[in-house]
């Protein structure tokens, strides 16, 4: 473990607003992204999203899904829970089922859930297809830091620039008027769905805070990759597609080796041009301002999926509905023969997005 795990920055950082922010739109965040190692399935994105001028009650994203295609989903509004903890820090975020709570900054993460999950498809979330039965789940997962966080637009001075102008690029990152900064992990969980046996699970995966104004409008389609592979060495990548008028989006990534963070940029990136839920190549390229090239394969393995038109919280709409095809998952990564799975998101405008559902391994479209 890396003996410094803030990144230099500030320990309060990693804990929440205590009260409502006077900025209508300033919204707080805090998500993961969770796989498990052995690749029985994961949990692509749980989220508790707040909004100053809808403060009581928080948006909801929480996603679990299986390698054949099942997904269950508890998203919507919950009631907010009280921020500061018994020692008096504000270490929580949570909003009816789902709670976040900083143990210790940048070092230690708790993410609990205990409520209703609706069953669907992959296949029928593309086609917009109403929601199966629910089922109770219940979770914990305590998330370890494997890795200093990240804060994108401070890693290169393309990025900087990028960040610091007044564009879609820096408002779908969403740190207007405040910060965001994301970190990877190792962790250790039990999940309890009705009517199955408890499971114990080793996995890995992605954290993100976010306190800022945020406008995903402008956004023309993204890659989003990480992960933290066995040996320690791990790698991140956020890449925009380029705007309409043709002009470049932001490319900024890093590999972590030998304890150094490594800015990358990315010459080979697996834009959604066609989504095939599990089994298919998302390869990535990556290289440094010295010019070496790392060569990361990628296979997808679980994934969600939100249709142009949908919302990331469901009834929850403060968040803004979805303009672009998002594809929300885990993917098996390989970087010179060590493997480990780890988070993958990807947008693009719906025109551009070929769906390949049925294709692959075999995608369960229905329950038995």
């Amino acid at each position: 473990m890396p003996a410094d795990l803030t990144g230099g920055l500030d320990p309060g950082r990693d804990f929440y607003l205590p009260q409502r922010p006077e900025h209508p739109e300033m919204k707080e965040s805090a998500s993961v992204w969770v796989s498990d190692d052995e690749g029985r399935f994961g949990f692509p994105r749980l989220c508790v999203e707040a909004i100053s001028h809808h403060w009581h009650e928080h948006g909801i994203e929480a996603n679990f899904a299986y390698p054949d295609g099942r997904v269950f989903v508890g998203h919507g509004p919950g009631t907010a829970h009280e921020t500061v903890a018994a020692d008096g820090q504000p270490r929580i975020l949570g909003a009816g089922p789902l709670r976040f709570e900083t143990v210790e900054p940048f070092k230690h993460l708790r993410v609990t859930y205990d409520g209703e999950m609706r069953e669907t498809t992959v296949a029928d979330q593309a086609r917009k297809a109403p929601l199966g039965p629910a089922k109770r789940f219940q979770f914990e997962i305590d998330c370890m830091a494997a890795a200093p966080p990240i804060e994108y637009g401070a890693l290169t001075e393309e990025g900087r620039r990028r960040m610091m102008a007044d564009g879609p690029e820096s408002a779908s990152m969403g740190a207007g008027g405040g910060h965001r900064f994301e970190q990877l992990f190792l962790a250790r969980g039990r999940l309890k769905v009705a009517g199955q046996a408890e499971v114990a699970f080793k996995g890995r995966g992605l954290r993100i805070r976010r306190t800022g104004v945020r406008n995903t409008a402008g956004l023309t389609g993204h890659v989003w990759m990480s992960t933290v592979f066995p040996s320690g060495k791990a790698f991140g990548l956020t890449a925009f597609a380029p705007q309409p008028d043709g002009t470049v989006g932001f490319n900024e990534g890093y590999i972590y080796e030998h304890g150094r963070i490594v800015p990358v940029t990315q010459v080979q990136a697996p834009w959604l041009t066609e989504f095939t839920p599990n089994g298919a190549p998302c390869d990535l390229v990556l290289q440094t301002a010295e010019g070496r090239r790392v060569t990361i394969q990628g296979v997808t393995n679980e994934a969600t999926c939100i249709p142009p038109g949908g919302c990331m919280f469901g009834a929850w709409t403060h968040y803004g509905l979805a303009r672009n095809f998002y594809h929300q998952g885990g993917a098996l990564y390989t970087w010179d023969g060590e493997s480990a799975y780890g988070m993958i998101e990807r947008s693009l405008r719906p025109e551009k997005v070929r769906l390949n559902l049925l294709e692959g391994r075999p995608m369960a479209v229905s329950f038995a």
